[in-house]
Order: structure tokens, then sequence, then C-alpha cells
């Protein structure tokens, strides 16, 4: 399946607050006589690259309103719809993420995208992190989510559920970290299962069915409990595994 994602810079929290180099300090003049002091140069700042988004998708709001305050409309491109939105609150900032569907001749078919945006302290105070999209060829139908810390680092995630529908209830999973603008978990084209965060531990619980090669569709022979937790860098271990008979 052929999907664009645009991953977005995980250190932006850092970059609004400078216009540019640091200013170099210098120590004050010795005395006539006495050795030259040395001069102390700040290390310049490095502006954080600004995160590829989907063609559209404005970068930032400028007003410093709460979350609840911000028009949806203006996070989306122009002339799309919001199809749904979910709010986290962070140790660092608030979160919005917005799912919406830019116009199409198919009623069946339409472009759909999401973005995460973060309120910094700087300005502008609500800028876009993290975005995706998906063609209108790609049949994506909808796409959901759940707030919820699956990474273990105690700041709220999104388990985003991309469907295409099907007799499996087929579809794209992916966690994103909102504090970060990062995505660190993806599944692609999976069917006949169900991603659900975990408590204990934390992480995801991946439920699927198991098929025999004799079995219908309607009826498997089992069902298989995956539990992940998160390790880092994108990286996830099997915490526990069971594989229950049905019937």
């Amino acid at each position: 399946m052929r999907r664009l994602a645009f991953p977005a810079a995980a250190l932006l929290v850092a970059v609004a607050c400078s216009g540019g180099s640091s200013p170099i300090l210098t120590t004050p003049s010795p005395p006539v006589g006495t050795p030259s002091a040395t001069a102390t140069v700040a290390p310049p700042s490095t502006p954080a690259p600004t995160p590829s988004l989907p063609p559209g998708v404005p970068t930032s709001y400028g007003k410093d309103v709460a979350a609840g305050d911000v028009p949806l409309d203006a996070l989306v491109p122009s002339g799309a719809s919001v199809d749904n939105s979910w709010y986290a609150t962070l140790p660092a900032g608030d979160a919005i993420v917005v799912a919406y569907e830019e116009a199409s001749g198919d009623p069946f078919q339409a472009p759909r995208g999401l973005v995460v945006w973060r309120h910094f302290d700087t300005v502008p105070p609500w800028r876009a992190t993290f975005g995706l999209a998906h063609p209108a060829d790609e049949g994506v139908l909808s796409i959901d989510a759940i707030v919820a810390d699956v990474t273990g680092d105690g700041s709220p995630d999104a388990l985003v559920m991309e469907s295409t529908g099907g007799s499996g209830a087929c579809g794209t999973w992916r966690v994103l970290d909102l504090a970060e603008g990062t995505q660190v978990w993806e599944k692609g084209d999976l069917c006949d299962a169900q991603v659900t965060p975990s408590t204990t531990p934390v992480g995801l619980t991946v439920t699927q069915s198991v098929f025999k090669p004799n079995d219908s569709h309607c009826c498997p022979s089992a069902t298989r409990t995956t539990t992940l937790s998160y390790a880092g860098n994108g990286e996830w271990i099997v915490a526990e595994r069971k594989t229950r008979p049905i019937g």
C-alpha cells in the first residue's frame, strides 16, 4: 500500500525562541600592563528544521489560546473538512490531533490526512509537528485514534488506526509520540485484529484471529494475544504472547 508519511522534527520545542545566532560575550578590557583577557564566545544556536507536512497543512497558528479554543479548521488544509479530533495534556504543553478529509469527486474515495499540533511557550504558540496523508486511491475510509501513554514515558501518545475496510476490518496501525512529534511504531495491512493500549505492562496489546488452512473466515481456530513494550529508539519487545483455542 503506498503511503505518504511526513515525520516531524523531534526538537521543534527549542527553535522559536531564537531569532538568530546567540550574541557574542566578551570580558571587559583589562588594565594597561596586564595580560589580555580571552574573549568568551557563546556557541551559536542551531534552528530546528521545519517539519515536513502534507501539502496545504499550515505550519503554525498564531493565537495563544487554550487547546479547546483553537479553531480546528485552521489546523488542516484550506477547503478540507475535519473528521475528528483528540486532545492530550503533555508535560511540555498541550497537543491536538486532527483527522481531516479533502474534497473528492468520488463519494467512496477521498484524500485523508492527520496532523499533530503542539503548544509552545514561544512564538508562534501552536505549531504542527507531525503529519501524514493518504491519496484517494489508497482507499483509507476513516482515521481514528486513542490517546494513552503506551511508550511508558508518562506522556500521552496517540494510537492511530487508518481503516481500509474489507471483511477482516483491515487497516494500518501506528503509534505517535506526541511529545516528540515522531512515529515510533507501525503495522500495516493488519486484518482480523485489534490493537489496544496495555496497562500491565505499559505498551500495546495486539489481538489477532488465528486461522487453520480449512477455517472459514467467520470461524478462526484460535485467538493470539501479544503484549508489546517500548524499549526506546523505535524498538518494541514482546512482553507476553498467548494463544487460546476457540470452541
